[in-house]
């Protein structure tokens, strides 16, 4: 069965199950009236770790406004180990699905341990699409008060009955952060501090500590690094722009670079290191715990728009993020260590390594370099 017509069967049976829901509004504000320990669930268990810390705002909005409530989140696998020790968190459970398809049984041992929490409020984040497992789950977790965006924009009204308050979703461009707090005003919770948050484990600071002293990368000396992957094509700059760049920034600034990837990047970082005519240190195959905190120890990240540049801005790295046909406006994550560099056309092959060059040394001299 092809991947569209799955979906399609997918959709027609969760609109015909939602379609036999009825549930009521709320009387007045689900959080005002909550006891102060309130057991809050949160989902946001799509897989792309940029969409997971551009959510973390979120989390700091209700352990600010709700500072003695009990915040579980759901996450992917994919994306739990960028929110395992987020300080807004009280627990994280895993949305396994490969797991929970071979082992059905395993599915049913989740749905029963998430229902012996007794949920007082369950809140579904959602950004430009609607994720129907993530309703199905608010709706299965036996959460006393249920909150959603409308499924309405998104061609998914049917959604809106598994909730008790389905927020119309706002009209126009908005950055996907506030795009997640949004719904969260709406019932009184906010902050004002916008910007994403990771924390290392201190197994993963250990790990840093030992990959720079044993890379010889020194502590007051430049040291930048490169990330020419991304899960998507249409979001990497060339090769040969990443090369020309780690080579004059070593040759003029001196500094000590070193190319980095994730597990489906070493062809492109391998691509990167035959272009360069000296010995970068190479970081490849750890953890996104590991790279994030080898990433807060950097003097600059260069990279591409994907799930690294979202780590970095979430631990404080200076970061020059080079985007291509996703605007810069609505997703670069709101941290001032940040600086986004749009290509020109919406074309990432047309951003030249002049431009890159000049940004990431305007970013050296701020600190100091």
């Amino acid at each position: 069965m092809g991947a569209t017509l799955e979906r399609r069967l997918r959709l027609t049976l969760a609109s015909a199950f939602f379609g036999l829901l009825r549930t009521k509004s709320p009387e007045g504000n689900p959080f005002e009236l909550s006891a102060p320990g309130a057991r809050i669930l949160v989902i946001r268990q799509q897989n792309q770790m940029g969409d997971m810390l551009l959510a973390t705002p979120c989390l700091r909005a209700l352990r600010r406004n709700l500072p003695k409530s009990r915040i579980t989140l759901i996450a992917s696998d994919e994306n739990q180990a960028v929110v395992r020790n987020n300080p807004h968190v009280d627990e994280v459970l895993v949305y396994d699905k490969r797991s929970f398809r071979r082992v059905p049984l395993a599915f049913w041992r989740f749905l029963r341990n998430l229902r012996k929490r007794d949920f007082d409020i369950c809140v579904v984040l959602s950004t430009v699409s609607c994720s129907v497992t993530s309703v199905l789950l608010c709706l299965l977790s036996g959460a006393r008060c249920r909150l959603g965006y409308s499924g309405e924009s998104l061609g998914m009204g049917f959604v809106d009955r598994a909730f008790h308050a389905a927020v119309p979703m706002p009209v126009g461009d908005m950055h996907q952060s506030k795009l997640g707090l949004k719904l969260l005003e709406h019932f009184g919770v906010s902050t004002e501090d916008l910007s994403p948050i990771m924390q290392p484990s201190k197994e993963d600071d250990a790990f840093a500590d030992e990959f720079m002293s044993q890379a010889s990368l020194e502590t007051g000396r430049v040291v930048v690094a490169v990330h020419p992957g991304a899960g998507k094509k249409k979001n990497r700059w060339p090769v040969s722009g990443f090369a020309h760049v780690a080579s004059e920034l070593h040759g003029t600034h001196g500094a000590q670079i070193v190319v980095m990837g994730g597990p489906s990047d070493q062809e492109v970082v391998d691509a990167v290191l035959k272009e360069l005519k000296f010995s970068p240190v190479v970081l490849t195959g750890q953890s996104i715990g590991r790279i994030a905190a080898v990433i807060k120890k950097l003097s600059l990240l260069i990279c591409n728009d994907t799930g690294v540049l979202h780590v970095a801005a979430s631990v404080g790295c200076p970061t020059l993020a080079l985007f291509g046909p996703t605007d810069p406006r609505w997703w670069a994550p709101l941290a001032g260590c940040v600086r986004a560099l749009r290509a020109p056309h919406s074309q990432i092959e047309h951003l030249d390594a002049q431009s890159v060059l000049a940004s990431a040394a305007e970013l050296l001299a701020q600190k100091g370099f």
